[in-house]
């Protein structure tokens, strides 16, 4: 069974037990580019007040993906393991270093990067972004999916549209 069949048999089988009225679709795109719009969403389907959510809602993940022109950079699992007091000590010692470097020798400097990559190593992974044509293949994957979530649940066709969902 694929993701787009799993994920049409979980909508159904909550349509059959909760109704159709009680299943919400959020997009994380609404997440990121109108949090607002999102928060507010949030809000209105659980009753709260908008101050309630935003109060008690983390508005920055402190392990944000970085980016760069042809690949996302994320930590690798190993990472969120350590525990060791003297390695965090270590890096501790070697990121003041790296800084007092970065502010003597500037960002793009040979020994500004070795630091960063011994400060580094090991801790992160490079996943490539998906070329033009890899893009296109999700997408026909989701697109028969997504035109019948636009039915089903009457989702807005422009939207799903702009977010290229379709």
């Amino acid at each position: 069974m694929t993701f787009t069949e799993h994920l049409g048999l979980t909508l159904k089988t909550y349509s059959k037990h909760f109704g159709k009225d009680n299943i919400n679709i959020l997009f994380f795109e609404d997440f990121i580019n109108n949090r607002n719009f999102f928060l507010k969403e949030i809000g209105r389907l659980l009753s709260l007040k908008e101050k309630t959510i935003k109060r008690n809602f983390m508005w920055v993940h402190h392990k944000r993906k970085k980016k760069t022109s042809n690949a996302y950079i994320v930590e690798s699992p190993q990472n969120l393991k350590l525990l060791d007091l003297s390695y965090k000590i270590k890096i501790k010692t070697l990121k003041s270093l790296h800084n007092k470097i970065k502010q003597a020798y500037g960002e793009s400097n040979i020994i500004t990067s070795f630091f960063r990559k011994i400060i580094l190593r090991n801790r992160e992974i490079e996943i490539p972004q998906p070329t033009k044509k890899e893009k296109e293949i999700i997408l026909n994957i989701f697109r028969e999916n997504n035109l019948k979530l636009i039915e089903e649940f009457n989702l807005d066709k422009t939207k799903l549209h702009r977010y290229n969902y379709i």
